[in-house]
């Protein structure tokens, strides 16, 4: 469908004109039209060994003291139901019921002194994790990492941030994509159309819903190839009609051939394949068992897409046994014993398959909640919320992995020493590009300076 803003309003709040904001048929994705995502590949410079990050999100605040963290010695009270096991790191123990991590731990690294204290957020949000100290998201004042890489790679500042070919720059295979803030939505990410409504591909896990090819890579419904070119065809004959009311210098010349651009990228092959795991073997798409989508992501990583988030849940297709995520309020073991088998298999598989693809120095992975959970289980054997403590597991992106960083007291309430924040991890990633937090600044619509973290230190265990 089209759409023509009206003669009254020149350009919207983000400078976007009235001729940019016309969109071709399935074109338009997170409030994005697909043309401002290639202008926005087109504005960075080519650079060599593009880097990628995998954003994985345990929503709902997972345990560490029953995954990552356990305290053995603790009351009975404080350490659960479950035992430790070695990994093959020396010193590294994790829980009993993810063997296939422990087979592969050399492959990861593990921050168990994170604070995830984050105020003026809600109870569950990804917004401090995704924009450090300075997110908020009550007001939504400060870009996530995401859009803040989009922006500074769309004005050559991001280093080894680019995306190849037709692919956008930064993917989110979840809902989280409406913290752009001030950077407007031509800094948002492209959200594939919702995957759980698609077909199933894998006939070995009926309940699993699959990407496969995304819907909105394609034409609409009832959309023919001869159709689509008739609405680049009237398009165009909109823009003869409005160029006495456009910038003269270039922009209608430029803006035809995103949209070009954009018509042929729906009818490439190579585009949509990079969104399609069925062009994987049955057995890998097996391997990764429940969370499909970290399959995706890989993939995505490969093609040359900079920035993927996943988000590992308890709805739909993933987790189940977690019918809440990882907010385990109440039975938290027999949810755990449920959910962490299919947990250890999708990241061992996942973490595998990086490093067998030789992606483990150009694409780095970070696997977190937004907070830890009590120490003390509570009445229904259950823990709550504790942002006080909590893990990252970090791996690829040339850190040193194989290590644990940090710990946490006795009974795992607080980390012993200086502990990390978001802030820290977020800091390595944008060293990962080649962005220094410490000195880079993003300008808000009124010329003023944003700094991109409020501590900008990265975890020096990892470099």
């Amino acid at each position: 469908m089209f759409h023509i803003a009206s003669k009254a309003h020149g350009k919207l709040c983000n400078g976007v004109t009235r001729r940019e904001c016309l969109t071709v048929g399935a074109l338009s994705v997170a409030g994005l039209a697909l043309p401002d995502l290639l202008r926005l590949q087109a504005q960075g410079p080519a650079r060599s060994a593009p880097k990628s990050v995998i954003m994985v999100y345990l929503f709902g605040g997972p345990s560490h003291l029953d995954m990552y963290d356990l305290k053995p010695n603790a009351p009975a009270e404080y350490r659960g139901e479950f035992q430790p096991i070695p990994t093959n790191v020396p010193g590294m123990d994790i829980c009993e019921w993810m063997p296939r991590q422990a087979q592969i731990a050399d492959k990861f690294t593990i921050v168990r002194n994170m604070d995830f204290t984050q105020p003026a957020l809600g109870a569950h949000s990804p917004v401090y994790i995704y924009g450090g100290k300075l997110a908020n998201e009550k007001t939504a004042s400060h870009p996530i990492f995401g859009s803040i890489l989009s922006k500074l790679y769309s004005e050559g500042r991001a280093g080894e941030f680019r995306a190849h070919g037709g692919l956008p720059p930064y993917v989110a295979l979840d809902n989280y994509d409406v913290y752009s803030a001030f950077l407007g939505n031509a800094h948002r990410p492209f959200v594939p159309t919702p995957l759980r409504a698609l077909p199933l591909l894998n006939d070995n896990h009926p309940d699993i819903v699959n990407p496969g090819v995304m819907r909105n890579l394609g034409l609409g419904s009832g959309v023919t190839l001869e159709r689509l070119q008739d609405r680049s065809a009237l398009l165009r004959s909109f823009d003869t009609m409005s160029r006495d009311l456009d910038n003269p210098r270039g922009s209608v010349a430029a803006i035809d051939a995103y949209q070009a651009r954009a018509l042929a990228m729906i009818t490439d092959p190579s585009v949509r394949d990079a969104f399609d795991i069925s062009r994987e073997s049955a057995p890998l798409r097996d391997a990764y068992g429940k969370v499909p989508h970290l399959l995706l992501a890989r993939r995505l990583a490969e093609a040359g897409v900079p920035l993927i988030q996943v988000t590992i849940d308890g709805a739909g297709h993933q987790l189940r046994s977690l019918g809440n995520g990882f907010d385990t309020h109440g039975n938290n073991f027999v949810q755990m014993r449920g959910a962490l088998p299919e947990y250890d298999q999708a990241i061992a598989t996942f973490l595998s398959d990086l490093y067998d693809r030789g992606l483990n120095d150009n694409v780095a992975t970070v696997i977190w909640g937004e907070f830890g959970r009590t120490p003390r289980v509570n009445g229904g054997a259950g823990r709550d919320h504790w942002p006080q403590a909590g893990f990252t597991i970090m791996a690829g992106g040339g850190w040193r992995t194989g290590q644990v960083i940090g710990a946490t007291n006795a009974r795992g309430e607080r980390p012993t020493g200086v502990p990390y924040t978001p802030d820290n991890v977020l800091a390595c990633v944008y060293r990962h590009f080649g962005i220094d937090a410490g000195r880079t600044t993003i300008t808000d619509p009124t010329g003023r300076p944003h700094y991109l973290l409020r501590d900008p230190r990265p975890i020096a265990e990892l470099m």
